[in-house]
This record gives C-alpha cells, sequence and structure tokens, in this order.
C-alpha cells in the first residue's frame, strides 16, 4: 500500500497531528525604512568586539543590524503574550522597492547579511507612497497602534533626480504625510522612530520623529547595535500602549456620500419640467427684446476678450504654479 493510501487527510494535516493553534496575539507591525542611497556605501569607523577601531560601510553595518533586530524581535514574540510582530523593509532610494508582499512573521522570513546595496537617490515621497499602500485594513488588521515606523538616514532627502530638497520642501512632504494619517483615522496607529546617521540627517530626523523618537549614531558607535536598540525601544513602548479597533469605514461612509449626493443632484433637474404656458410666452417675449440688445455688445466683449486674453498671457509668462510640490506628492 502506498503512503498517500496510508495515511487519511483531514484539514489539510495528516490524521494523528493536531492542526496548528492559530496565534491569537495583537498584530504588532514593524515598518523599517533603511536608506539605500549612495552615501550609504561611504565608510565610518567603529569598535569592534575586540576594542580593535575598523571603518566598515554604512551599508553593511545596517544589513548586520537586521540580523541583530531578528533575533530581538524573535526573543520578543516568545516572551510576550500580548502582541505577535511582524515586519516590513522598504528601501529608501531611487525606487523605494518594498522586500515582502506583506507585514511577516520574522521567523518566517530572513534577511541576509547582504540583502542591500548602496546607490540611487533619498527619495521620500517615493518611500512614504510605498509605505502607504501598508497602512491599510488588508495589511494591518483591526487594531490601534498597530504600527512603528523606523527610518534609518545619513542625509537629507532628496528628489528622484537626487537633488537635495529644501527644508521647506521635506517639512511639507512631512506635513502633507501627517495630514493624510489624520484625515484617515490612522494617526493614533502610528509611532515614528528615526535613527541619524552623521549630522545631515539630522535636521530631517528630528522633524520627522520628534525628539523624543530621535536617535543617532554617535562618533565609533555601529550603525547595527543602534538599529537593534530602537527595535528594542519600539516593543518596550508598545506594551505599554492600550490596543483598540482601527475604525476603517470611514473611507466607505465617505464614498456612499458622495453618491448619493448625485442621486439627489440628479432628481433636482425633474422638478422645472410641468412649466405653465404663460410664463413661456413671456420668456419667449422678453427673449426677442434681449436678442437686439445682446448684439450691441458683442463687439464690446470681444475687444474685453482680447485684453483679459493678453493679461492671461503674461501671467504664464511668470511661470508660477507650475510643478508645485502639491502637484508632485501622489498621496
Amino acid at each position: 500500500m502506498k503512503f498517500w493510501q496510508k495515511q487519511s487527510i483531514s484539514r489539510g494535516t495528516l490524521k494523528g497531528h493536531a492542526a496548528p493553534k492559530e496565534d491569537m496575539r495583537t498584530p504588532l507591525c514593524l515598518l523599517y525604512g533603511i536608506d539605500c542611497s549612495g552615501s550609504m556605501g561611504e565608510e565610518t569607523r567603529i569598535v569592534n568586539e575586540n576594542g580593535e577601531s575598523v571603518f566598515v560601510p554604512k551599508i553593511q553595518q545596517a544589513n548586520e543590524g537586521f540580523a541583530m533586530c531578528a533575533k530581538s524581535i524573535n526573543r520578543f514574540a516568545k516572551e510576550n503574550t500580548r502582541f505577535l510582530p511582524k515586519w516590513q523593509v522598504i528601501e529608501l532610494n531611487t525606487y523605494c522597492k518594498p522586500i515582502f508582499q506583506s507585514f511577516v512573521t520574522v521567523h518566517d522570513h530572513s534577511l541576509s547579511e547582504s540583502q542591500f546595496a548602496a546607490g540611487g537617490s533619498t527619495n521620500i515621497e517615493a518611500w512614504i507612497n510605498n509605505i502607504l499602500q501598508f497602512l491599510t485594513k488588508k495589511h494591518l488588521g483591526n487594531y490601534n497602534r498597530a504600527v512603528n515606523i523606523i527610518l534609518l538616514s545619513d542625509g537629507v532627502p532628496t528628489d528622484i533626480d537626487g537633488w537635495a530638497l529644501s527644508t521647506e520642501a521635506y517639512t511639507k512632504i512631512v506635513d502633507k504625510f501627517k495630514a493624510y494619517l489624520d484625515e484617515h483615522d490612522l494617526s493614533r496607529n502610528v509611532e515614528f522612530y528615526f535613527i541619524a546617521v552623521g549630522d545631515d540627517a539630522e535636521p530631517f530626523g528630528r522633524y520627522f520623529a520628534g525628539d523624543d523618537h530621535f536617535f543617532k549614531v554617535e562618533d565609533c558607535e555601529s550603525i547595527a547595535d543602534k538599529l537593534d536598540f530602537v527595535t528594542r525601544q519600539t516593543l518596550a513602548d508598545s506594551t505599554t500602549v492600550a490596543t483598540n479597533p482601527i475604525d476603517f469605514s470611514n473611507d466607505d461612509e465617505e464614498d456612499e456620500d458622495d453618491e448619493d449626493e448625485l442621486v439627489e443632484t440628479d432628481s433636482d433637474f425633474g422638478e422645472d419640467e410641468d412649466i405653465d404656458s404663460e410664463e413661456d410666452d413671456e420668456v419667449d417675449a422678453d427673449s426677442d427684446d434681449d436678442a437686439d440688445m445682446d448684439e450691441e455688445f458683442d463687439e464690446e466683449d470681444e475687444e474685453d476678450e482680447d485684453d483679459e486674453s493678453d493679461d492671461s498671457a503674461d501671467d504664464d509668462d511668470d511661470g508660477e504654479g507650475d510643478g508645485s510640490l502639491d502637484d508632485i506628492l501622489k498621496f
């Protein structure tokens, strides 16, 4: 008798083996952003385990840091009975590719020590737009404070071409992002953390995460050690916060309201169909008189339109308003 004839399959498991128990803990999502721009290929000095001063590329230190984070997250998952931690990592470079399709448990997916390579720009707009696709009911579930966003960077954010953004430009991007979270009832579900590698990233990092959640890699300190430390800090912070359902129904209700408004507007057009014949006659008589007057003003209107077209042409020459930041932002 063959193997498949000996075994009885029931609910996807071999007979005699208990089905795996579903983990009912509250999901705790860690969303990492790692700067993979060209500057991360530069070396910084650190002190290794032997007390020796060595120079190691920043991106290599970050890769090693994720191996340390995985151990800390798994240790937390074993010891904590309330939360089930999951992670997602999105590169901060020209195109900002997410590593996983969704938030995943760490023991199911590991990152290799050479997962990330340095190259490209620090396109903060693309990174935020990629974050937004994971801040949905599909990826989060119905829990409050479900996401800790941890961003590590060594410089000023740029546009897609690599040009550094001004303070006004990147603060506007961050403000628009946080306004989006407020509008969609997500602000209470998200906490921001920032790890600055060097002085250049400090102004943006403090604006992004605030002073309480801003961390800086000091001279001779390992980026890997700091990344692991902040990870453990975010896990500890989450254990002190109550969990409540996220209300994802706002968007659906807004769509329904818009549909109702359209229906009501359409119904208003049918109320004027029954007009008295006497009113029609008065309108026809008045229209004959108005036709003569309209002819007199046609020439003047044409002259006014010519003047307005000249003015608008002058305004277009100024070039203001074209390609504004609001038009560029996709979220």
